[in-house]
């Protein structure tokens, strides 16, 4: 069985925002992932080094001849522009495949 494309969205957030960023990324910002189509699951995680968190998104798209139509279906919010400004630091998206070995 052939692995689904993973988009995987890393970051790090200013700690004096950590909380409500959560709460806003939990909440409106997951609800609103779960309505683009082609994306069927996500899970999201956190690695804490020497007091920095780094966050890491995986969602999962349907298969790889659906990537650029599921990207191009992700609009761009106002409001998701603003927490990059004001609290995300090292943000980095890639649309990851399998490796056969």
């Amino acid at each position: 069985m052939k692995k689904r494309p993973m988009l995987i969205i890393r970051m790090n957030v200013d700690p004096k925002y950590d909380e409500e960023f959560n709460k806003y990324y939990n909440g409106k910002m997951a609800k609103f992932m779960e309505q683009v189509p082609l994306l069927v699951s996500s899970r999201r995680s956190v690695c804490e080094r020497k007091g920095i968190k780094e966050y890491i998104t995986i969602y999962e798209i349907e298969s790889e001849d659906k990537i650029e139509e599921c990207l191009a279906s992700i609009p761009d919010t106002k409001e998701w522009a603003e927490w990059e400004e004001k609290a995300v630091s090292n943000l980095v998206k890639g649309v990851y495949l399998d490796i056969e070995y």
